[in-house]
């Protein structure tokens, strides 16, 4: 995962205005767990995980495309368990 880009200061601070994200380093988001749910349920609904990700407002450029496919993979293995 060498290939893995940070985020700069400036997209930290953005990213965190977002009322959906919990926290963000430099590495990671962290995302509010209200998001996760609301997220595989619009998924479930018939969104696609860019159309959830860019109505939350989230800058695909600085998360990253593949970004919103992943996280809608892992929320909903997670939600599954339960």
């Amino acid at each position: 995962m060498s290939n893995r880009r940070h985020f700069s200061q400036n997209e930290i601070q953005l990213l965190e205005k977002n009322p959906y994200v919990h926290h963000v380093t430099e590495k990671s988001i962290t995302y509010a767990p209200s998001f996760k749910v609301e997220a595989v349920r619009a998924y479930h609904a018939g969104q696609t995980p860019m159309e959830i990700f860019l109505r939350a407002g989230f800058p695909i450029e600085i998360i990253g495309q593949e970004t919103p496919k992943r996280c809608l993979k892992r929320w909903r293995s997670i939600q599954a368990q339960f």
